[in-house]
């Protein structure tokens, strides 16, 4: 996926991403130096943010934090969504199956949220995951619905939480 990203990357572990012999080299290090050490191998691979999202461990400090929010919230907004699928599912009689676009919408959603609600970010990042192509227009048309139908998906900052206290 990043074929010059070796060029990036300096310090011990930046022997993972030359030669043939990546993976043998990764499992070494992770199974006899630095194990408790995630950061240390991000800061020498020298991940982005987005290289850090598409891997399940090794993910700097803020990066874990998000993630584990993110997992946290994701099951009221399915929970959410879902509610929205029922609801549509009265409405439209059995026409045709909704369930496949709001399972996508949930997936587009988690997606949104990991790249900062970029179209283009999320598309990528979508096929990656479920092995379909959307096109960034799919991507955005489904971030605004959610973001106008699923009230749960808008993440709460300082500023809303002292608004709601002041009501």
């Amino acid at each position: 996926m990043y074929p010059d990203h070796d060029r990036k990357a300096n310090g011990g572990y930046s022997g993972m991403l030359r030669g043939t012999s990546w993976l043998s080299v990764a499992e070494h290090y992770w199974s006899t130096k630095n194990r408790g050490e995630a950061w240390l191998m991000v800061r020498q691979l020298a991940l982005s943010d987005d290289q850090q999202w598409e891997c399940a461990f090794l993910r700097s400090a803020p990066i874990k934090l998000a993630a584990n929010g993110l997992h946290i919230r994701q099951a009221t907004v399915y929970r959410s969504i879902m509610d929205r699928l029922r609801e549509a599912k009265r409405t439209a009689r059995g026409c045709y199956p909704l369930e496949p676009a709001y399972e996508r919408r949930f997936k587009v959603w988690v997606c949104g949220e990991i790249t900062g609600r970029s179209p283009t970010k999320v598309a990528r990042l979508y096929e990656m995951w479920t092995g379909s192509e959307i096109a960034r227009s799919v991507a955005y048309s489904d971030l605004e619905w959610i973001h106008a139908h699923v009230p749960e998906s808008r993440k709460r900052g300082r500023a809303q939480k002292a608004k709601r206290n002041m009501q």
